[in-house]
């Protein structure tokens, strides 16, 4: 059922309801931010705990069917895959400052970079959140069922710096998320390099961090580059004299590998799925 879950909301996410999802998870995050705070986030965790729990119990598909509804407010892939789309018309069209407008709201974050710089935040930013909005997730899901993966989802959301702007200091927020998200960022990690180049994506992972208390996104950034070929910020920086063209390669390649690492995932989780039914 939960691979039959996951499928659907991959799939629903590609739909136009994926507008009204995405707006269900903004407002409660917004009440998050404005004044409930962390008890409010352990209450309406608590309350689709046992929501589900209570739906296992009366129909199975009844379970899938909430499960699939909470997957489809948490994922984020089409959001993604769209939000690229649109940068990468702007920049075919020469619209520097259109691009930067799509581009902070791809990464969730003001972006005044231009040019070279431009692209690689928005590469960084395409391997942090195709992971944030897809195996973050799903990993949580697959560990606590629904309310883990809105639980991924949401404290992401209030550990972002637009948190604060909205009226609530969350100080525990950022340390929550990267406790929650420590494990399925290394897991990206090595699913960028499954999905790429393993050997360049661990070899540039090991090179450009220092230890197990590195930032995820840090984590993220530097396999994923290593797994395109790609050394960001460094003298070798195969960006740094690319054309504009070969820029916007660099960022499709980057969300290719994303949609392969999500594949692998999938897959892995099929697997799993049809062992367990064979048995």
């Amino acid at each position: 059922m939960d691979l039959i879950s996951i499928l659907i909301a991959l799939a629903l996410d590609q739909t136009d309801l994926r507008h009204t999802s995405k707006r269900l998870l903004s407002t409660l995050a917004d009440y998050l931010c404005g004044g409930w705070g962390m008890p409010g986030l352990i209450a309406v965790i608590s309350v689709v705990f046992l929501g589900h729990a209570l739906l296992r119990t009366l129909s199975p598909v009844l379970e899938g069917v909430f499960n699939t509804i909470i997957l489809v407010i948490c994922v984020g892939m089409g959001e993604l895959m769209t939000g690229v789309g649109e940068y990468l018309m702007m920049r075919s069209h020469d619209d520097e400052e259109g691009a930067r407008h799509v581009a902070s709201a791809l990464v969730e974050r003001d972006v005044y970079s231009s040019g070279v710089r431009l692209t690689r935040e928005v590469l960084a930013g395409v391997l942090v959140e195709g992971h944030a909005r897809t195996v973050g997730v799903l990993f949580w899901y697959l560990i606590l069922g629904p309310a883990g993966a809105l639980l991924a989802a949401l404290s992401r959301r209030i550990a972002l710096p637009t948190c604060t702007t909205k009226g609530h200091a969350l100080p525990m927020a950022g340390t929550l998320y990267w406790g929650l998200d420590w494990l399925p960022a290394r897991l990206s990690a090595l699913s960028y390099g499954l999905a790429g180049s393993l050997t360049h994506a661990i070899s540039n992972w090991r090179a450009r961090t220092e230890g197990w208390n590195d930032p995820n996104t840090v984590v993220l950034v530097t396999s994923g580059t290593g797994a395109l070929l790609l050394e960001t910020e460094t003298s070798g920086d195969p960006l740094a004299k690319a054309t504009p063209e070969d820029q916007n390669a660099a960022v499709e390649s980057a969300l290719a590998l994303v949609m392969r690492a999500l594949a692998v995932w999938v897959t892995a989780v099929a697997l799993v799925t049809l062992g367990g039914w064979l048995k």
